[in-house]
């Protein structure tokens, strides 16, 4: 006999006398808290599967809360290269233990799905957008606001200078 219900957003297989380590609960030591959310179940070894659509109607899980705690810490590290950007953070998560006592199939079909809303009707719909006005974009390179500047080698004018053969070195001529 299993089950699979669903507890704060995570689905766990429960097995009579099995010790699972669930999200953090609000109950307290001692206490039975009830999970009505189950998905799958099967009531003995030899009766078969039943699937929920997505639940199980009349299915529950009832458990013992054993103790709270917190587990080992996460080391969450961002890094990025060559920027100087480094952030070290640790994380524990808590969590509640509790021991599966009873697993009730019930009558063994699906609860109904929501059914998820009908989209609204626009009466009016919006006309469509023209196309701007402004003048396509430019390259995204920038250019620089001053003028370039001369290199210590570089001639004032060009013509009186001439380039001998070889390296490129420039002599006045």
């Amino acid at each position: 006999m299993y089950a699979i219900f669903e507890a704060k957003g995570k689905q766990f297989r429960a097995v009579p006398d099995q010790k699972l380590r669930v999200p953090s609960l609000a109950a307290e030591p001692g206490d039975r808290v009830t999970f009505d959310t189950v998905l799958l179940a099967q009531a003995g070894e030899t009766q078969d599967v039943l699937i929920g659509q997505p639940a199980l109607d009349g299915a529950s899980v009832a458990v013992e809360v054993l103790r709270h705690g917190r587990d080992d810490k996460i080391v969450v590290y961002k890094m990025k290269r060559r920027k100087g950007y480094r952030r070290k953070q640790g994380h524990r998560q808590g969590f509640t233990e509790v021991r599966v006592v009873d697993i009730q199939v019930g009558t063994g079909k699906s609860k109904k799905a929501k059914a998820a809303p009908k989209p609204l009707l626009r009466r009016n719909p919006k006309p469509s957008r023209r196309p701007s006005r402004r003048p396509p974009r430019r390259s995204r390179r920038r250019r620089s606001m001053r003028p370039r500047q001369r290199s210590s080698w570089q001639p004032r004018l060009a013509s009186t200078w001439r380039r001998l053969p070889g390296r490129g070195r420039m002599v006045a001529s």
